[in-house]
């Protein structure tokens, strides 16, 4: 099997006020179409790094960690309370 890639780009897009995610990038051709990945069930971006690299042949490839996995900024704010009694 396959390991991952040598270089994969990590940048930070803002979401909301003061909070940023970091998206991975696999590269890709400057002309061709952007190819955004999204982890699930608990998956982190790396979930995609022999695919990615793969996709980087044809398109632009882009992946973004969800909070809690890898670097993040967490909500300065609240943004959900846990319900009385529990």
């Amino acid at each position: 099997m396959e390991g991952p890639p040598h270089h994969i780009s990590a940048s930070f897009v803002t979401v909301d006020r003061d909070v940023r995610l970091e998206v991975l990038g696999w590269g890709g051709p400057s002309t061709g179409r952007t190819l955004v990945l999204v982890p699930g069930l608990g998956n982190t971006a790396h979930i995609f790094d022999v695919l990615a690299t793969k996709l980087a042949a044809r398109y632009h490839v882009s992946a973004s960690r969800a909070r809690g996995f890898g670097d993040f900024e967490r909500a300065r704010v609240r943004l959900w309370r846990r319900p009385a009694g529990r």
